[in-house]
């Protein structure tokens, strides 16, 4: 039985992750990268996602679900004290709706889902999402590969979460048609690159040193 601390906010912030092991994270990168590279690519990325978090964590808990076990943090990251899940279900979506209607049922109104590669995300970004929540049933922060960096709801909806061919550009459009199509109230919030490939990594790094991204 996990022992959970005792909610005191309104919104939860889902932190989907893998354990930082050689060949297990960032795949597609690593195809060119080699796996060292990549999983230090990760590792930064997980860090740079967890300094997010810990800026917000006034304002929001943050529930971090492993996709495999142990549900317990790599030793990189026991200075944050989240708690720990483990993702369940079949795909991507059955694993995300599970999360949400679990976070639903320990309390809280308002929840947030992301991922830990997409090093743009910021503190900003975190708390206007919470804040489009007190009036909008659904938040998406879009990614330039047509998927989505953060989707947020104050419900869990089946229908956001099934038939979506996870990891193609038709992610986003089939989203916000099924929002639309049951009359929702979405709002999206600034367009953003995750890092998935060799050619996204050096984009993001030539708009840090060309000074594009603080």
């Amino acid at each position: 039985m996990e022992e959970l601390p005792h909610k005191m906010k309104d919104t939860a912030i889902i932190v989907f992750q893998k354990h930082a092991i050689a060949g297990h994270v960032k795949t597609r990168l690593a195809k060119t990268v080699g796996n060292q590279k990549a999983l230090w690519i990760y590792k930064s990325m997980v860090l740079y996602t967890y300094q997010q978090l810990e800026k917000v964590k006034n304002n929001m808990d943050v529930h971090v679900f492993y996709d495999q076990a142990p549900a317990l943090p790599d030793a990189y990251l026991e200075q944050y004290a989240f708690p720990h899940h483990i993702q369940e279900g079949a795909d991507l979506g059955a694993r995300m709706l599970h999360a949400f209607r679990k976070i639903q049922q320990l309390g809280y109104s308002r929840m947030l889902i992301i991922g830990t590669d997409c090093p743009e995300l910021t503190e900003e970004l975190l708390l206007e999402a919470q804040a489009v929540l007190a009036t909008q049933d659904v938040v998406i922060g879009p990614s330039q590969d047509g998927g989505y960096y953060l989707l947020g709801l104050r419900d869990p909806l089946q229908y956001l979460f099934q038939d979506i061919p996870w990891s193609t550009e038709q992610v986003l459009p089939l989203t916000r048609q099924r929002a639309n199509e049951k009359g929702l109230g979405l709002t999206l919030l600034a367009e953003l690159n995750d890092i998935d490939t060799e050619e996204d990594w050096i984009a993001y790094r030539h708009h840090v040193v060309s000074g594009d991204i603080s």
